[in-house]
């Protein structure tokens, strides 16, 4: 990675005048392999432990991306007028990728391939983003000022995501599953793996891989030009915000906010090779548990592939607003005290308060293949794992979600001593249920009215309605003592430092598989104390 940077200054009584411009380049070379390429899956009922499904992956292969471009041009200037105080930036960004000629030679599970993949242009976004801040002193003394700001800020972006993500090499379907039918329950595949459709030796069966792409070329156009090039195409967002700032007391201020930020430029994958009629909508009954805020209840808008499409797959990747309208908003409110009092007294807290409203109920109806949170869909993670959202679920709105933190600072006079503490109050995060659904608890439990398509042993589907259920608020307190010792021309600090003093043990991640809900994979570090020394000279 290159980076060059430059920047001019010109200030004068009532003007701060600056421009200047960044620019990074570089590459990114990956080698990706497995130690095993073949992974089994094996499911345990009734104390008998049966293998039902085969993962195949392509690798070793090597993918190279090229930051050919991050280039940002930008002036500012913050003008004073009498009582008001005006803050202007506009900034020009460029951002290209691409790929060079690339080949990618055979692998265990893909002995004859044999592709080169010719030199490739990628993104090539181009925005122009702005800053916008005012300041008024309203009483003309200094003490209450009124804040408002209006800014663009576009995503972060460097070899990763989207900027790597189109590389044809990565492009390649990296994995299938099969069925599998271990029916001399040897735990062996009595089949040719190498053969991507049904075949078995014996009273053993593989099932056809779910995507029949395997180890060939993907279609060239996987990803949109809409979505990768452009002008305005490039994931952003809008934040607005209003406060206000106080003097209540000398030293002591009082600052209180409003914000709402607002998302754009939203990512949607669409199966080119199938539509809405191909898929079997269902609905499903919950188990009745009392941990389940939708416990017994139906559950409606689930899908699932018709058989005679399972495996056609060529993905278009492209922006949301080509299928409907879908929406990301934050709104919150800040307010906090600040003091620092003549007596070496610091003491800062504030509260926060918002929430997050999100609705795609458009897109999936259009594309009910993104209800299937998998891959760039969703976060998925070992204790949230990859599942179907029931398109009831298509809006989606939090509680306000409320946080506070304070800090208290204070030096004992004549004998040099620093007391400080810290105290924050934390909401917890949305837990997700993932509920595993075999073929045969949809047959008794769903509408689907038959199994489900090609080799598919079972779904995992998002049982809890989102921004329900969440893990335990945190609490913690975190303490110091510090004495300053000088002696010449050296100062030395030793310190005690005690970290969650309460000793406070919340869940702060829970498994939400359905098999194991709510059970604590990770608790707040317990009390612990710390002893430091620092030598200045």
């Amino acid at each position: 990675i290159w980076a060059y940077r430059a920047a001019l200054s010109y200030a004068t009584g009532t003007h701060a005048f600056k421009v200047g411009f960044n620019r990074t380049h570089g590459f990114l070379e990956e080698y990706q392999y497995s130690m095993n390429p073949v992974s089994y899956r094996f499911q345990t009922a009734g104390g008998v432990t049966t293998p039902n499904q085969i993962t195949m992956q392509n690798r070793p292969y090597t993918a190279i991306s090229n930051m050919d471009n991050d280039l940002g041009i930008f002036a500012q200037d913050r003008w004073t007028m009498d009582r008001i105080t005006l803050n202007l930036a506009l900034r020009f960004d460029v951002f290209q990728t691409s790929f060079p000629e690339q080949t990618v030679g055979p692998a265990p599970l893909v002995p004859n391939r044999n592709i080169t993949f010719p030199e490739t242009e990628n993104l090539n976004w181009k925005d122009v983003s702005y800053r916008t801040g005012l300041v008024y002193d309203l009483t003309g003394n200094g003490k209450t000022a009124l804040k408002v700001a209006f800014n663009k800020y576009l995503l972060g972006q460097t070899l990763n995501g989207i900027g790597r993500n189109p590389n044809p090499v990565l492009a390649m379907t990296q994995s299938v599953n099969r069925s599998w039918s271990d029916g001399n329950r040897d735990f062996v595949p009595q089949c040719d793996l190498l053969n991507p459709l049904q075949n078995g030796f014996g009273s053993d069966t593989c099932g056809t891989i779910s995507d029949l792409s395997f180890g060939s070329v993907r279609p060239v156009d996987l990803y949109d030009k809409d979505l990768t090039t452009g002008w305005g195409h490039r994931p952003a967002n809008w934040e607005f915000s209003v406060g206000v700032q106080r003097e209540i007391i000398p030293r002591v201020a009082l600052d209180a906010g409003y914000f709402r930020r607002i998302w754009k430029n939203f990512q949607v994958t669409d199966n080119l090779l199938t539509g809405p009629e191909d898929f079997t909508q269902f609905s499903l009954t919950v188990p009745t548990d009392p941990n389940l805020s939708t416990s017994g209840q139906t559950l409606t808008g689930l899908y699932n592939v018709i058989p005679t499409k399972f495996g056609q797959v060529q993905n278009l990747n492209t922006l949301s607003d080509k299928y409907g309208k879908q929406i990301d908003h934050w709104n919150g409110f800040d307010v906090s005290i600040n003091a620092r009092l003549q007596n070496g007294l610091t003491l800062q807290g504030g509260v926060g308060t918002g929430k997050q409203i999100e609705d795609n109920c458009e897109i999936v109806a259009a594309l009910p293949e993104m209800l299937n949170l998998t891959g760039a869909n969703a976060a998925n993670t070992a204790n949230a794992p990859a599942q179907w959202r029931p398109a009831q679920f298509c809006h989606r709105e939090e509680p306000m979600l409320t946080g506070f933190k304070a800090l208290a600072i204070y030096i004992i006079p004549k004998i040099d001593v620093q007391v400080s503490g810290s105290f924050r109050s934390t909401p917890g995060t949305s837990l997700s249920v993932g509920y595993t659904a075999t073929n045969q608890i949809l047959t008794s439990s769903s509408t689907l009215g038959r199994p489900l398509s090609g080799t598919e042993a079972n779904m995992v589907i998002g049982i809890e309605k989102p921004n329900e259920a969440y893990t335990e608020r945190r609490n913690e307190l975190d303490m110091r003592i510090g004495k300053v010792l000088r002696f010449s021309k050296t100062r030395t600090v030793v310190s005690v430092d005690l970290y969650n003093a309460f000793n406070a043990n919340p869940m702060i991640v829970q498994n939400q598989a359905y098999a194991s809900y709510l059970r604590p994979s990770e608790i707040l570090n317990a009390r612990l104390i710390k002893f430091s020394w620092a030598f200045d000279f």
